[in-house]
């Protein structure tokens, strides 16, 4: 059940407005809305407001902070943007922001943020030196256009493959969607392409990296890659030697 609360966070905009006249509630939702703490990290991540093509543009009529609130508690609770509480900005408002910050590459800068302090508070650096890459096919609904999907032959499937890398904690670092036809070793050529970390050591399947990729269009960097097999003693490790990068 939601609550809105008088709010008592001083960071809020929408308090400090209402500070100097009479409090008002601010909608305060606990498995979506923002804490201080996290709103801080947040905060620089959005494009600045208005037009950013040299046109100008009206003022944002809505905190970005409860914008955001809003546009979490779509994604958390998995409804229909009209469905939005009416304490929270207009549905269409939330849902044009979130296009137009997602055509700005916002969501994969917010990701990235959270990822470098997660590793921060394990102890370890903010960018990774070594990641782990797989894939996985992924049946496609009979919409799925046939230019986007493909048959993968050994899984006999009809559908997308999705590449990942993660690093050793398993935190998602890059992730290429492709027709199911596309070979593993091809896809983790770009998975790897896509990288914006110092990846020094690839651990990644024999599907994956053999024959291991050529990287050197990609990256000027030398990487180690290990073969994983299916059994956990059997590791190989193979050199990939990079010239000077393009």
């Amino acid at each position: 059940m939601p609550v809105s609360p008088i709010c008592l966070c001083p960071s809020c905009p929408a308090h400090r407005r209402a500070a100097s006249t009479t409090p008002t509630p601010c909608p305060f939702y606990p498995t979506s809305s923002m804490t201080d703490a996290q709103w801080a990290v947040l905060e620089p991540l959005p494009p600045p407001p208005g037009n950013t093509a040299g046109k100008g543009g009206r003022p944002e009529k809505h905190p970005r902070r409860t914008t955001l609130d809003a546009i979490f508690y779509v994604v958390r609770g998995g409804i229909a943007w009209r469905q939005l509480p009416r304490d929270l900005p207009p549905a269409m408002t939330v849902y044009d922001i979130f296009r137009r910050w997602t055509q700005a590459d916002v969501w994969p800068r917010v990701h990235d943020a959270l990822r470098d302090l997660v590793r921060v508070y394990a102890g370890r650096q903010p960018l990774p030196t070594a990641a782990i890459v797989d894939s996985q096919t992924v049946r496609a609904a009979e919409t799925v256009p046939s230019s986007t999907a493909g048959y993968d032959a050994g899984k006999k499937t009809k559908g997308r493959k999705r590449h990942i890398a993660t690093d050793t904690l398993g935190l998602l670092l890059a992730v290429v969607v492709t027709p199911a036809t596309i070979q593993d070793r091809d896809g983790a050529h770009r998975v790897l392409a896509a990288l914006r970390a110092a990846i020094r050591a690839t651990f990644a399947t024999r599907s994956s990296a053999n024959p291991v990729p050529d990287m050197t269009d990609v990256t000027d960097l030398a990487q180690e890659v290990v073969l994983a097999g299916h059994s956990p003693n059997s590791l190989l490790r193979g050199r990939l030697s990079i010239g000077s990068g393009r």
